[in-house]
Formats: C-alpha cells, structure tokens, sequence
C-alpha cells in the first residue's frame, strides 16, 4: 500500500509540475520544489474514537500518521495530506485554518484518509453523508490531529 501511495503521489507531483503555466523566455525559469513529511497522529488515549459501533480501541497495534507533501513551482503552491484514517469528515474550517496561516489557497488544498478501518475517523460529519456521527472524543482527537498536522 505504501508504494501504491508513493506512487500517486509522485504521479500527482508530476501531473502538476507539467501542468504549470509557461514561463516567458526572458524570465528566469521557476524552480520546482516539493517537501514531504511524516507525522504520527496515533491517539494515547483510545477511548470512544471507533468510528464503527462506537466504542473504544482496545489496543494500539501500528502507528498511523499524516503524510504531508507541499508542491510549489515559484507560482503557485500545494498541499496534499493524507491521514491514516477511514475517512475525513467536513475538512472546510481546517482548510480555511491552512489557508490562513500557510498562505496556500484553499482551492490548493487536497485532505484525504486511507480509508484504515483499524484508525479513528477525523473531522465532523460531513453535510449529505450517512457515515457515522462523530464522538465528542473524536472531535477532540481531530483538533490534535489538525495541530499536528500543521505543526509539520
């Protein structure tokens, strides 16, 4: 699965990187740059965060993290993260939040879970979805998750 994601990810770098605006030929070139990190998010305290039942882990088995990758190509600027998760609910505050405090547009910004059904769900419900309501501990996981996350 790793190597699956590596390679989206390298894919999507690549889709971006050929995608940018042609630069006039009496500026210099854009420089492409792109960073990636690796942030565990694995709660220390696992009580109401199973999404599925409700309830609580039992135990921590393997870590889960955030992947983060920032895309840039002297324009314009990207995020990706995925997050170790079965899903991402409503993300619009925590995108707004990176947006303010990043300067990267919201319209260049992509959060999405692994879908690991083995990991507690983040964010709220979103608008429309039947998937399952978030606890008030999920919730609170959420915004440690969003610290963290930002903090890299």
């Amino acid at each position: 699965m790793i190597v699956k994601r590596s390679a989206l990810l390298a894919l999507t770098a690549l889709a971006m990187a050929n995608t940018a605006p042609a630069v006039a030929a009496k500026s210099a070139p854009a420089e492409f740059r792109a960073a990636a990190v690796k942030v565990e998010i694995t709660p220390s305290d696992l009580t109401n965060l199973n999404p599925f039942g409700g309830g609580s882990f039992t135990a921590v088995h393997d870590p889960i993290f955030a992947r983060v990758l920032v895309l840039a190509d002297g324009a314009k600027t990207a995020l990706i993260v995925t997050f170790d998760a079965p899903e991402v609910g409503e993300m619009t505050p925590f995108r707004q939040r990176i947006e303010r405090e990043t300067g990267i547009g919201f319209d260049h910004i992509i959060l999405a879970a692994t879908h690991d059904h083995s990991a507690p769900r983040i964010g709220g419900l979103s608008k429309g979805t039947r998937a399952q309501m978030p606890s008030a501990e999920s919730l609170k996981y959420s915004e440690t998750v969003y610290e963290k996350t930002l903090a890299a």
